[in-house]
């Protein structure tokens, strides 16, 4: 899958197939990575399959600190802004996510992200 990939006709086909969500995913998270910009931005992990792959920065560099130990994706989360705040001195998240309960853990942790720094925190 690439940029010049053709839409499908039968896209009820295409995200029925786990794979495709997958290729789509990564295909994102390249352009993202690839894209030179004056923010730090991070790429988060996709899961698939049971197989983890690393959050990377803009720059491809592997964070260890974000390697998929934390099972659930809501929580991941969490552990994702708290280290944009912490080594990036990042002030400014969005979270795209449909997802009350990431939701519900980023107020949660708001506090914590506060005396990090964190100004604004918000999601799509």
């Amino acid at each position: 899958m690439s940029r010049d990939t053709p839409i499908p006709q039968q896209l009820n086909k295409f995200w029925a197939s786990e794979k495709n969500k997958r290729n789509l995913q990564l295909l994102v998270r390249d352009i993202v990575c690839n894209n030179v910009c004056a923010n730090h931005i991070i790429a988060s992990s996709v899961l698939y399959d049971n197989e983890a792959l690393p959050a990377i920065t803009f720059c491809n560099e592997v964070i260890p600190e974000l390697l998929n130990w934390i099972e659930e994706a809501d929580a991941r989360v969490v552990a994702h802004v708290e280290w944009a705040a912490r080594i990036k001195q990042g002030q400014r998240v969005l979270l795209m996510s449909n997802d009350t309960d990431s939701f519900a853990l980023l107020l949660h942790f708001t506090p914590q992200f506060q005396t990090l720094g964190m100004k604004e925190i918000w999601q799509q």
